[in-house]
């Protein structure tokens, strides 16, 4: 027999299919953590919506699930108005913030903004309570998202004090103006008297010139309910689009990245796929962490040192990288991928843009043994390659990020080079070749996590981590990444949000 969830999700519930289903119907698909009130909200099923809350689904979800008001403002294809309408008035908590990507309706809604439809959704949100200075995990608040778009219409209404300085006056112009413009377009009319009341309001105006407009522009007004399906999607799309697009040009300029993607192929490939994965039910990470995760290339240096060997660490090790590489390059094109390394191991052909499956095996099944030379290593096998060489020969065209995983201390053999400072001078050496090549020194970033519990090696983190010369350019994790990873192993909803938080970590703290 169909869920419920899955019939709400097709938008084909019914008030029988609800018979004898009670403890079902706030219950949370494992795929989307949608409840079927989501799935209806997902389909914009403004029936199914309406069954599901009269027979007691909650308005909020169920814990652990993603808000219902979340989903209509960052998924719902089309118009959201009646549906965000229809869960306000049913007392829904407007300030829940998605436990998953820690975004309210109202973030969601203002770095999706689509159309001038979406204004009137994120009035009722803020008239309901919803705070535009409110701040998610990485800081932001609505009100800062709309500033970095620089979009007035969406500070005037997110931001209390420019609201309060829209005259009456004002209002009256622009009804003045739409009277002129209906008075031309009916001139062919008798005289129709404008009481003041229906100046006042856009609704009387609408209704009693409805037929003259309709007759002469064949259109409505704001958008038309006559735009067949398959044309509205592809206009919604387009604009999801151009708003990512906006706020990655935006978030480029901001990073000092501007000497990248002058293309725009890459950007549109990038864009293109974080559309689709938005719209998408089954998705869980947060898009917009994944498009500026996108832009930089990735590399994996890994520890293949003799200790490695050491309880499940080779293992631990493997089931992460096959996961970075496949967060780190879901949305871009298959010939940008992974660059994977090792301390010890010598770099060849198939470690370059490996697929996630080939990672996984690479990581398993190569050699295990000899020292730790992290620094030396890092500067010839990865700085040399994915940096130097491609600056001095013009073909510099993304900025890079390294993550380094390693169970020990730096340490080579008798005559070795390699010295507890040898990977800090690497990295400081980075950012004065960048700088004396004109480009911003954060465009290389760096991150080390430590596997397994070796008190050498966290010593030798946590000396990088309280260096300042560093502070800007390496993010130093100081967890045991095996530790979490067992903690999350189970659920892969929450693995990967992890692993998107803990790749974004250097990011986001340079910014």
């Amino acid at each position: 027999m169909t869920s419920i969830f899955n019939l709400a999700l097709k938008g084909t519930l019914s008030a029988s299919d609800l018979v004898g289903k009670e403890k079902e119907i706030d219950k949370v698909d494992e795929k989307t953590l949608y409840t079927p009130l989501g799935a209806a909200v997902h389909a914009n099923r403004k029936d199914n919506i309406k069954l599901l809350l009269a027979h007691g689904a909650y308005p909020d979800g169920a814990p652990g699930s993603r808000p219902p008001l979340w989903i209509a403002a960052a998924r719902t294809k089309g118009h959201i108005g009646d549906i965000v309408e229809t869960l306000i008035a049913h007392k829904v908590d407007v300030k829940k913030a998605d436990p998953h990507v820690n975004d309210t309706a109202l973030h969601a809604i203002v770095q999706r903004y689509r159309n001038e439809d979406d204004l009137d959704v994120i009035e009722a949100l803020v008239n309901a309570g919803a705070d535009p200075k409110a701040t998610n995990q990485r800081g932001e608040s609505a009100e800062s998202l709309a500033t970095k778009r620089n979009d007035k219409k969406l500070l005037a209404i997110l931001a209390p004090e420019k609201r309060k300085k829209i005259h009456t006056k004002d209002v009256l112009m622009i009804a003045s103006l739409i009277m002129f413009a209906v008075s031309w377009a009916n001139r062919s009319n008798p005289l129709v008297k404008i009481t003041a009341a229906a100046v006042g309001t856009a609704a009387a105006v609408g209704s009693q010139f409805y037929s003259p407009i309709m007759k002469r522009f064949k259109m409505l007004g704001r958008r038309s309910k006559k735009v067949p399906h398959h044309v509205a999607e592809k206009l919604e799309k387009a604009a999801t689009a151009e708003a990512f697009k906006k706020e990655m040009h935006n978030y480029i300029k901001d990073a000092h990245l501007d000497q990248f993607f002058k293309d725009d192929k890459f950007l549109n490939h990038v864009i293109s796929k974080a559309v689709d994965m938005e719209s998408d039910s089954k998705t869980t990470v947060n898009v917009r962490d994944l498009t500026r995760l996108a832009l930089y290339q990735p590399v994996l240096y890994c520890d293949d040192s003799g200790s490695m060997n050491q309880d499940n660490r080779i293992q631990v090790q493997a089931d992460l990288g096959k996961r970075i590489t496949s967060l780190t390059t879901r949305l871009v094109p298959e010939d940008t991928g992974i660059e994977l390394r090792f301390i010890n191991a010598p770099n060849e052909l198939r470690m370059s843009k490996p697929s996630s499956n080939l990672v996984n095996d690479i990581l398993l099944n190569i050699p295990y043994s000899g020292p730790t030379e992290i620094g030396m290593n890092c500067k010839a096998k990865i700085l040399e390659e994915v940096v130097y060489g491609p600056i001095r020969e013009g073909k510099f065209d993304r900025p890079v990020l390294v993550s380094i995983l390693t169970d020990g201390c730096p340490g080579g053999p008798e005559g070795s080079d390699e010295r507890q400072d040898t990977l800090k001078e690497a990295i400081l050496e980075c950012g004065t070749f960048l700088e004396f090549h004109k480009y911003n020194k954060k465009v290389v970033r760096f991150q080390i996590s430590q596997i397994g519990h070796d008190e050498s090696s966290k010593d030798f983190i946590k000396s990088l981590a309280l260096d300042p010369a560093l502070s800007d350019v390496l993010y130093c994790t100081t967890r045991h990444l095996d530790d979490e990873f067992k903690d999350f192993r189970d659920n892969e909803h929450r693995l990967e949000q992890w692993l998107l938080a803990l790749l974004m970590e250097p990011i986001t703290k340079a910014d």
